[in-house]
């Protein structure tokens, strides 16, 4: 017996009311499925976010929802103070051995942020609980931000070097050259080449994403090696002998 007797036509009805493959569903603790929220992640500008930040936000919806279900309420009561109280659980509270720090909080924030002006906008809640208030931005203009919003995030400093940099990096820093591809007069690394030959066989990532449709990360290197060219995988070799280094 099929397990979805009756059911043979599901893919046409999700269609129907626009829940496509790789919409999250979320199921409460008493298993039921909320028909709005449900509406607001398949159907809200929620849906047409990356799928990665989808699923972040999705997992902060749930902890959310989590924490509001153990005081007794669902995610349409949630009040100013419900949310205070995450918020405070969330970053600070002994209570929790999972705290986060502010980059973390100020992610999950949003994600709040966009659920309830939603909700809001369609009278899904009666109050907003997520409380804004109003600063001036970099021109002078008043902008509403979140009173939660954590103001020691650290956002992260990895920068990625494109080709064409990663090369004038190798030049100027290990060659020896200047900003004109001359020489400079006066250099004198002694380990230049070895530090530029081993520099070619470094793989640098890209300073973009993925490219869209690939689903991978590229790679370069500042110049194609010979083992490259000539198609071999390993090199032989002999060691020198010990020495006193520099020698």
């Amino acid at each position: 017996m099929p397990v979805l007797v009756g059911w043979e036509d599901l893919a046409e009805r999700e269609d129907r009311v626009g829940i496509h493959p790789g919409d999250p569903i979320l199921l409460s603790p008493d298993y039921w499925i909320d028909e709005v929220l449900s509406r607001y992640l398949c159907r809200s500008s929620f849906a047409r976010l990356a799928p990665e930040t989808k699923r972040n936000y999705t997992d902060d919806y749930c902890l959310l929802f989590d924490f509001l279900w153990s005081r007794g309420k669902t995610w349409s009561d949630a009040t100013a103070d419900d949310l205070w109280a995450f918020e405070d659980w969330r970053t600070r509270s002994l209570r929790n051995p999972r705290r986060v720090g502010g980059a973390r909080w100020n992610r999950g924030l949003a994600a709040l942020i966009r659920l309830y002006e939603w909700a809001a906008q369609r009278e899904h809640v009666m109050v907003n609980p997520v409380v804004m208030r109003a600063v001036l931005g970099r021109n002078g203009e008043r902008v509403l931000v979140p009173a939660a919003r954590a103001k020691n995030a650290r956002s992260s400093e990895v920068r990625w070097l494109t080709p064409r940099a990663f090369r004038r990096w190798v030049e100027v820093g290990l060659l020896g050259y200047g900003a004109d591809g001359v020489p400079y007069p006066g250099w004198s690394g002694r380990l230049a080449d070895r530090n530029g030959a081993f520099a070619d066989l470094l793989l640098v990532g890209t300073a973009s994403r993925p490219a869209r449709g690939t689903g991978t990360w590229s790679a370069r290197s500042r110049s194609p090696s010979p083992a490259w060219r000539t198609g071999l995988t390993m090199w032989t070799g002999s060691r020198r002998p010990a020495g006193p280094r520099g020698g």
